[in-house]
């Protein structure tokens, strides 16, 4: 026997539950022109009411997925110039005789905005030890054990 997929059983339920509360509307009022009335304009409106349903839930789609596109490009850059972005860029001004403007500014300030990056988070981490080590003495001894510095760094004890 094959399983009813859930967008068909949760259609099948609404339908009965409007008819359902048709005839509950009936028993108690007992006019038919009344709810064929209204029935055919509530159907009349569908169309209308799905247009604008699936333009909205469409725009709300198609911006969430530029966003996720957009942060992964931005991920992918940033993979990109931490790992050799501005070696690359070093050694192609060295080839451009005319880069000279170029070339002093990638080595006075990239250089110097990269070491200063690393001297920041080398400050957190410290800082960050010394709050493990206060506060929780066991976590500091994983952590020492694990350098966010050193790729070959294991929280295994030899």
């Amino acid at each position: 026997m094959k399983k009813f997929s859930w967008q068909i059983i949760l259609g099948s339920s609404l339908i009965l539950l409007s008819i359902i509360l048709y005839l509950v509307h009936y028993a108690v009022f007992r006019d038919p022109h009344h709810i064929f009335i209204y029935m055919l304009g509530d159907i009349a409106f569908v169309p209308i009411e799905v247009l604008l349903v699936s333009l909205i839930v469409h725009r709300l789609l198609s911006e969430r997925e530029k966003r996720t596109r957009l942060k992964k490009i931005n991920m992918v850059i940033g993979t990109f110039f931490s790992e050799m972005g501005t070696e690359l860029l070093k050694s192609f001004s060295l080839l451009d005789p005319r880069c000279h403007n170029l070339r002093k500014f990638l080595y006075e300030h990239l250089a110097g905005d990269i070491k200063r990056v690393y001297s920041l988070l080398i400050h957190e981490w410290v800082d960050y030890m010394k709050h493990l080590k206060d506060k929780y003495p066991y976590l500091f001894s994983l952590a020492m054990r694990t350098n966010p510095f050193d790729r070959e760094a294991s929280v295994m004890v030899r």
